[in-house]
């Protein structure tokens, strides 16, 4: 049965549609790109509805306990969990570019203290999200979309046709906006002897919790975040975790973090027996394959006769990654770019252009004008080498060709995303804050000084052989008060540790403030350049190293950060009021964390804080 509902769109509408018509638009979708879509449509006075396939809102931030019934996800016929989050994720990018332009996380109410929020804190955000803005009622819960397609090749409306429990149901819309998502279907690797290997391989798709990996000897496909993140995580129980990555000619193979984690190059093949060999030449018998390696994007729903394809993960054309020309701009997809490091901002202004457009406050180029665009971007992307499947990455120099940084390049599209719904740019607090994360995060900068005492692990970094745990888990980063704490600046010319020492190295860049703890026995350096290159200080502290675990102190007050490595951790540690900031036999306190709960030193202060001259409070993660 087809609901033809009134239509507000004439037959054969232009790319500018007048700024009278309010449309009524189907959002695919109720993750952080649906919401962001129904507010920004509903604001300009469209009709929204917002298609949900489960029974919550959320989207990849839901967290499941139940995974697809074939874990490396190629069965077609498997019971497909939608999401893909594990127990212990954090974010990595810090709340205070986690929001809404008119919604912001940092500012929400009874906030945890964390910079990193956790999943669940995220959700809850967008809860409240939705129902202080009214989305709530837009949305049809439990409705499966199985079908999208024009109602006629000849006018711009469209069928959305859904499944609710047994019902079908079909409904004519004015504008369709894909917001369903691509963190469900699994890429693989693909290497010799993979179909035939005889034990278990797994994506990250389904990793959830690090207790499956007991006493296993585990290989690791990858070198994203998740890859990171999980293998730190694993290596707590498994017996050994090695990591394969891209990286040729891979020199250093022990990685001095942890005691039963090797890093290798790719791997060369597996055989029946359960080896894997890479291509440096080592192998080992493993217990489990875990492919770390992304995903793929996929529209079942979508009905476009060819018009719209995803090849090799380019969707596409697409125009400015938002509209297909030829349909434009009556469909639309959010959300599609990747290492854009401020995604929910990018999500929040790519709806807000659709909304403008549809309104007629904003105007589309031609159709011939986008094609030449999108035609010459995909020039520039061969031109340079980067592989088709990289197309909606950001971690490129993509948008204007003249970036001088990779941080640039994604900042240049939201600026531009930002003009065409009015603004003059990003406003001014949050580009200096985008600005110096994405430095941070910039892992050349990162690694550009790296091992100064060691020629090898500088020769290593250059070749990404050291592994960058997941930021969220090794650092913390605060924003800056406006009162900031005035501190003299000490010149003291770094030294080679002692055995059971490691550097603290403290630095105030622009208006983030970095406490960056490495845990192996190299001091690292960093080469971040601040927005405000006066405001630069620098403080080197030691403190005392006993066992597993990161340790973070900074004059004033900073961030906690212990790693656990079994189900209790037991540290033992003192705090000295010297002037040198070393940790001495003066005040100690023994700590007994159970895993995933909070805890304080002796000395007091609030979880995630510390100060010179305190035992310090921990937070276990």
């Amino acid at each position: 049965m087809i609901i033809d509902t009134l239509s507000s769109s004439p037959p054969n509408s232009n790319k500018h549609p007048t700024a009278q018509p309010r449309f009524k638009v189907a959002v695919i979708g109720a993750g952080v790109s649906g919401l962001a879509a129904a507010a920004a449509l509903q604001s300009e006075g469209h009709r929204v509805t917002v298609y949900e396939k489960s029974n919550r809102l959320g989207g990849t931030w839901v967290y499941d306990p139940r995974v697809d019934s074939d874990p490396l996800g190629v069965d077609p016929d498997r019971e497909i969990v939608h999401g893909s989050i594990y127990h212990s994720l954090r974010t990595n990018i810090p709340k205070q570019l986690m929001g809404f332009a008119e919604y912001p996380f940092a500012t929400r109410k009874n906030p945890n203290p964390m910079t990193f929020p956790g999943h669940e804190e995220v959700l809850e955000f967008l809860d409240e999200f939705a129902a202080d803005l009214g989305l709530t009622e837009l949305i049809r819960f439990g409705s499966e979309v199985v079908r999208v397609e024009r109602a006629d090749p000849g006018n711009d409306e469209w069928v959305v046709e859904s499944r609710r429990n047994e019902l079908s149901l079909s409904e004519v819309f004015d504008a369709v906006v894909v917001c369903s998502g691509h963190h469900t279907l699994p890429r693989l690797a693909d290497f010799p002897g993979m179909e035939k290997w005889p034990r278990k391989q797994m994506h990250s798709h389904n990793y959830r919790v690090p207790e499956p990996f007991q006493d296993q000897i585990v290989v690791m496909i990858g070198d994203g975040p998740s890859a990171r993140d999980i293998s730190l995580e694993i290596s707590n129980v498994a017996k050994e975790v090695h990591l394969s990555s891209r990286s040729p000619n891979v020199k250093i193979s022990k990685l001095n973090c942890k005691d039963n984690m090797w890093q290798h190059s790719k791997i060369d093949h597996v055989d029946e027996n359960g080896g894997v060999i890479f291509q440096d030449g080592a192998s080992v018998h493993a217990d489990i394959i875990l492919h770390c390696t992304g995903y793929k994007y996929d529209f079942p729903f979508l009905k476009t006769d060819g018009i719209v394809t995803v090849d090799d993960n380019r969707v596409g054309p697409l125009y400015k990654h938002v509209f297909p020309p030829q349909l434009a701009p009556h469909l639309s997809f959010i959300g599609l770019p990747y290492n854009s490091g401020v995604v929910i901002m990018m999500i929040d202004l790519q709806a807000k252009w659709i909304a403008h457009v549809l309104s007629g406050k904003a105007n589309l180029p031609s159709e011939e004008e986008m094609m030449a665009e999108v035609r010459e971007y995909y020039g520039f992307l061969d031109e340079k080498g980067i592989p088709k499947h990289h197309t909606h990455s950001l971690f490129h120099k993509n948008m204007t060709k003249t970036s001088k940084s990779k941080s640039k390049s994604k900042l240049e599209y939201l600026e531009w995303l930002a003009r065409q719904v009015g603004l003059e740019g990003v406003d001014e607090q949050t580009r200096l804050v985008q600005e110096d994360y994405l430095k941070f995060m910039d892992e050349k900068g990162l690694y550009s000084k790296l091992g100064r005492s060691s020629d090898k692990f500088s020769k290593a970094s250059k070749r990404k052989d050291i592994i960058n745990y997941h930021i969220t888990k090794t650092h913390e980063i605060k924003i800056n008060s406006e009162e900031e704490e005035e501190e003299e600046e000490e010149e003291e010319e770094g030294e080679e540790d002692e055995e059971g020492k490691i550097d603290i190295l403290v630095y105030d860049v622009g208006r983030i403030r970095v406490w960056v703890t490495i845990n192996i026995w190299l001091a690292y350096e960093l080469s971040l350049e601040s927005a405000a290159p006066a405001t630069r200080r620098r403080w080197r502290r030691k403190i005392e190293w006993r066992g597993d675990g990161v340790f973070e102190v900074g004059r004033g007050s900073g961030a906690v950060d212990i790693l656990p490595s079994t189900a209790k951790l037991q540290r033992r540690f003192a705090a000295g009021k010297g002037d040198d900031g070393r940790l001495g036999s003066g005040q100690s306190a023994d700590l007994s964390l159970p895993r995933s709960s909070p805890a304080t030193g002796s000395a007091g202060g609030s979880v995630g804080k510390c100060s010179l001259g305190q035992v310090m409070p921990f937070k276990c993660l």
